[in-house]
């Protein structure tokens, strides 16, 4: 199995997980902005696109999931409590799929959206906006569909996994490495706080700092409608 993140801007992730044997590929994650260079790496490489994953539905850049399931006629893959209409295979929780050897295991993660969901692949574990690395901690929880007491409550899905596994994470620096679980446990803000009221603190704390989601008026509206966004969102890089 080849497993890579393939982003090297911004502090947006994308991970492609390809069986090499079948050349079967898949995508989670993926950004509008880097579709034609997507589309070149597995052309490139003598890929089938087999599927096509988004963690959650962004707020914050608009996904390319979509116009890929529909250029290539694969899947479009998102948990069952998603409004994305356009999301033709929904997953349940712990539920599995495989395409080729790739054996994908799906576990909800509602809180910073209520669609949110970790995904797993071996020692992988793609979190999407649930977990960050490290002092990054994780996604903010005000933000449509965000709720403070069922990301904490999700916080138990951890308990699945051993301590060993790579947290995947759909933000964090560019060429920031991936943590084990473990690693989270030492370092990670939203782990180390002992009770709800410290992790409320903390997301508050957060969302002063970051401010408000200035691209999210083009990029949420895009997500929800499975269109392009308007012009104006790429005016605003």
């Amino acid at each position: 199995m080849l497993f890579e993140q393939i982003n090297d801007e911004g502090w947006a992730r994308a991970y492609l997980i390809v069986d090499e044997d079948a050349a079967l590929a898949v995508l989670v994650d993926p950004v509008l902005e880097f579709m034609t260079r997507d589309e070149e790496m597995l052309k490139r490489n003598g890929w089938r696109l087999a599927c096509v994953m988004n963690t959650h539905t962004h707020a914050d850049h608009v996904s390319s999931a979509v116009h890929l399931a529909r250029k290539y006629d694969c899947p479009y893959l998102m948990h069952s409590s998603t409004s994305v209409p356009c999301a033709g295979l929904l997953v349940s929780d712990l539920e599995e799929h495989s395409f080729g050897a790739l054996r994908f295991r799906f576990h909800h993660t509602p809180g910073h959206t209520s669609d949110a969901m970790c995904i797993e692949i071996e020692n992988k574990l793609m979190t999407g906006d649930f977990l960050f690395n490290g002092t990054n901690g994780g996604g903010r929880d005000d933000l449509p569909t965000g709720d403070l007491e069922d990301h904490w409550a999700s916080l138990q899905v951890l308990s699945r996994f051993s301590e060993g596994i790579f947290i995947c994470p759909g933000h964090d620096p560019p060429g920031a490495p991936e943590l084990t679980l473990e690693e989270n446990r030492e370092t990670n803000p939203v782990l180390i706080s002992s009770s709800f009221e410290d992790y409320v603190r903390w997301q508050r704390a957060t969302w002063e700092v970051l401010g408000e989601v200035s691209r999210m008026k083009y990029a949420l509206p895009a997500n929800l409608t499975c269109e392009l966004p308007e012009q104006d969102y790429f005016a605003d890089q």
